[in-house]
């Protein structure tokens, strides 16, 4: 369970008054149902969004039909559905709570060099991340959105097609890479097409950035077959590779930041393992995975995705790890392990969490994970 902590709690009978009660009051998670009187529950967590950003936004619902869902895309940090036990969801707000203490923006931009070292997105991709209409028009909502930038839709369409995805056509529209691959898909290849872009504005060389798309794909795509082989829910595999995609985006500021403090030849050396968490650790006290994790925050990602990216290194940190026996923390971590092993077995489970993976009692399942890797990746990695 996530670790608990004292709670004041406020209730509203619509989201009027709970507006006020925020204006008058800190407030750090929201819980909100989808249907109310007057103004709705997205209604509600827009506003929250745009008068507390960093609060936690979780809706609570029996109204869960598919537009409703889709209407809460990049709003609802976390969805329970009614009837929710309330074990669930006080677990669900201490979870909330313990990551964004963990989470704290400021002092991680001020680690990083300051906010002229902080990826800022294309508008183009922030319209992609704010795109939250009715199900019947979602599609060409976003893909407007992307098209009205040519340089990101050719990248997302280029990453679309990478062979990691295994379409069985060739993606040739905006509109029929969000269809086929899924929204949250899309809009990670948004970010992690607009993040590389900047950086290259920026001057870092486009090898290390094409580097890193590759790698990012590759464990986003093992991610996913990890999640699959556990045998995780549909959104719970989608998180996986979405959070595979992303766990090394909190990468590039520190490695610049890197360079100003080794020297050149530590630049790039290593943007997706090895050595580089400790290094990190030892020169800012955090790692890349907290940088991104904070970005994703920030950019309006899901609670689970945040946390696989925040943990992927370390997972037995992360607050749900003892209460959920497979996760896409779990993915992630096995993922960046084992995608590129090359390696004997006592060398890999060296990069692994070893213990963690015991006490889960899923240790054994290292040659199935290997396996569905091989089977879904391909070829020698």
């Amino acid at each position: 369970m996530a670790e608990a902590v004292p709670w004041t709690m406020h209730f509203a009978l619509s989201g009027v008054e709970a507006l006020m009660i925020m204006e008058a009051n800190q407030v750090d998670v929201v819980v909100t149902d989808m249907r109310m009187p007057g103004m709705d529950g997205a209604a509600l967590l827009e506003e929250v969004r745009r008068r507390n950003p960093h609060a936690a936004r979780l809706v609570l619902s029996g109204y869960s039909d598919v537009d409703a869902a889709c209407r809460t895309i990049g709003l609802a940090h976390q969805y329970y559905e009614k009837p929710c036990p309330v074990a669930v969801l006080k677990d669900g707000v201490n979870r909330s709570l313990a990551t964004r203490r963990m989470l704290s923006l400021p002092p991680i931009i001020e680690r990083v060099g300051g906010t002229g070292n902080v990826p800022v997105l294309p508008p183009a991709v922030a319209d992609v991340l704010e795109a939250r209409p009715s199900q019947k028009d979602v599609v060409t909502e976003m893909a407007r959105a992307v098209e009205t930038d040519a340089e990101l839709a050719a990248g997302l369409l280029r990453l679309a097609n990478a062979a990691y995805f295994h379409l069985a056509v060739s993606v040739g529209e905006v509109g029929q890479a969000i269809r086929l691959l899924g929204f949250d898909v899309v809009r990670s290849l948004a970010v992690l097409c607009g993040v590389t872009r900047g950086y290259l504005a920026r001057g870092v060389a486009a090898d290390e950035l094409d580097r890193l798309e590759r790698a990012s794909l590759r464990v986003g795509a093992a991610a996913r077959a990890v999640a699959i082989e556990e045998k995780l829910s549909p959104t719970e595999i989608e998180q996986s590779q979405c959070a595979g995609m992303l766990a090394h985006v909190g990468s590039l500021p520190l490695a610049i930041r890197l360079a100003d403090h080794h020297g050149p030849s530590r630049y790039g050396a290593d943007l997706t393992g090895g050595d580089i968490v400790e290094r990190e650790e030892r020169t800012f006290a955090l790692s890349h995975a907290e940088v991104g994790a904070a970005l994703l925050s920030l950019w309006g990602f899901t609670d689970p995705i945040i946390e696989a990216v925040m943990f992927h290194h370390f997972p037995a940190r992360c607050p749900t790890a003892s209460t959920v026996r497979v996760s896409p923390v779990l993915a992630v971590h096995v993922a960046q392990t084992l995608v590129d092993d090359s390696a004997a077995n006592d060398q890999t489970l060296a990069g692994l969490d070893s213990v963690w993976l015991r006490r889960l009692g899923v240790i054994d399942h290292i040659p199935a994970w290997r396996t569905a890797i091989d089977r879904l990746i391909g070829g020698p990695r």
